[in-house]
């Protein structure tokens, strides 16, 4: 991971920490979409602390993947 990844991962860390009133905050996962702004090209990036296996991430995005499903079918 670059140094700029690096300072975004802490302060996203330290904002999640913040928005949920805690200093400790173990794992996270963002998954953010972007556009290229030369080729207008759009792509993913996901983002995580270096101490997350790919099995976390994974995991947790899965888990967010079916709580928004379950979302979707909920009758209104």
């Amino acid at each position: 991971m670059s140094d700029e990844a690096d300072r975004v991962v802490e302060a996203v860390g330290a904002a999640i920490g913040a928005a949920v009133g805690t200093d400790l905050v173990l794992k996270w996962v963002a998954l953010v979409e972007v556009i290229d702004g030369d080729t207008n090209e759009r792509g993913l990036w996901c983002l995580a602390p270096k101490e997350m296996t790919a099995w976390d991430t994974l995991g947790m995005l899965e888990y967010a993947k079916q709580l928004e499903l379950a979302q979707t079918v909920r009758e209104q």
